[in-house]
């Protein structure tokens, strides 16, 4: 079953609000260093108010009863848990797969950037959004924004 899909500029207008108010309501997050998992969980309260149609789910690790895998290249064939996503439970229609990197990271950023890819590629995401996350005082906040279209390309 098709859902209505929002364009691009209706998905980042939405998010950069919800980005705006975890900024505003959750800066203490950042500055005491808690983990990113606590942050998704916040962005994604702040979500599911401009996506009120849609189910937003972190770290959701299905693809209907199955699990969610996808092909990471010399590293084969992995489960996925994006850490949020913007979709219709129990159907293909897949809006937004969010990533987050904190800084400092002992893991490339690179690596989520291309997790988000294959999210895209092969399970049917309309956008990726990677976030790299700063804690250090002064500066917390989001260091980094980068958008994915529906074919894996950078967008502006």
């Amino acid at each position: 079953m098709k859902m209505f899909r929002p364009d691009f500029y209706v998905v980042r207008k939405r998010v950069e609000k919800s980005l705006n108010m975890l900024i505003r309501n959750d800066i203490y997050l950042f500055e005491i260093d808690v983990h990113e998992r606590t942050i998704a969980h916040r962005l994604a309260v702040y979500l599911e108010k401009e996506f009120s149609s849609w189910n937003i789910d972190c770290e959701y690790n299905r693809n209907g009863y199955n699990p969610k895998l996808i092909n990471l290249g010399s590293r084969g064939e992995r489960r996925a848990y994006p850490d949020i996503i913007i979709h219709h439970r129990g159907t293909s229609s897949n809006l937004l797969a969010i990533e987050m990197k904190k800084l400092p990271t002992q893991v490339d950023p690179e690596t989520d950037k291309d997790k988000l890819k294959q999210y895209i590629r092969h399970l049917d995401y309309k956008f990726g959004l990677f976030l790299l996350l700063s804690t250090s005082i002064p500066g917390c906040g989001i260091s980094e924004i980068e958008w994915f279209d529906e074919h894996g390309r950078t967008l502006s």
